[in-house]
């Protein structure tokens, strides 16, 4: 579980060092370095090491909303929608009118078969911007 979060674990996810909880005193270059590595990943297609990823560097800086997107989007690419949308919502926490965020919690929204619950977030992505 992530501090700041309500996401489960994504199952199934090996990491090597993942069993090393990532900490403050790393900070944010280790979360940097972790994001960037999470991207790389990413373009490669090997989307479990992208999540495993984005959870340590999110975990390593909590109050950063990029990584929460990031990691937002590719739970939704493997079908996790209500980790997506749980990941969105923490991003909202921290950034209450980020559009990015508001637009991808109603696209999960509507992934989990709830479009009146998406309607309100994808009116305020549209009027953020």
């Amino acid at each position: 579980m992530l501090a700041g979060c309500d996401l489960p674990s994504f199952q199934g996810v090996a990491l090597p060092g993942a069993d090393r909880p990532a900490t403050a005193a790393s900070g944010p270059a280790t979360a940097g370095t972790l994001e960037r590595l999470g991207d790389h990943t990413l373009a490669s297609g090997d989307l479990p090491t992208t999540i495993a990823l984005y959870r340590r560097a999110h975990e390593a800086a909590p109050d950063e909303p990029e990584v929460l997107r990031k990691l937002g989007a590719v739970l939704g690419r493997v079908g996790a929608y209500d980790e997506s949308a749980g990941a969105y919502r923490a991003a909202l926490r921290i950034e209450p009118g980020d559009a990015e965020a508001l637009r991808g919690l109603g696209n999960a929204e509507i992934a989990l078969g709830r479009p009146a619950e998406a309607l309100p977030w994808l009116e305020a992505a549209l009027a953020s911007g």
